[in-house]
């Protein structure tokens, strides 16, 4: 074998390698972010459960499909709140 054919054979390793690595942090980032996504939305829902009784599905629904934004929002309101229409806007209550 030539020095560049195993150069070449060493460097497509090594760019695997860096590639396969890259993709690996990424998917354990999204997955750390979906589960701390998932843990806000349950940490809201006992709140609100805990200040207004028993909560309709489409409510427990929106805030499982709600952005870490909307989450910090909401989690902020529960506090001064006097209905759910007041954290999570006019559709509710």
């Amino acid at each position: 074998m030539s020095k560049v054919g195993a150069w070449w054979r060493e460097e497509t390793a090594r760019l695997r390698a860096e590639v396969a690595a890259e993709a690996e942090a990424r998917g354990e980032a999204r997955g750390e972010a979906r589960g701390e996504a998932r843990g806000r939305a349950a940490l809201l829902l006992k709140q609100l459960k805990l200040r207004f009784g028993p909560l309709d599905p489409p409510v427990e629904a929106r805030v499982h499909a709600a952005t870490p934004a909307e989450l910090e929002v909401w989690a902020e309101r529960v506090l001064g709140a006097a209905d759910l229409a007041s954290i999570l806007g006019p559709d509710e209550g």
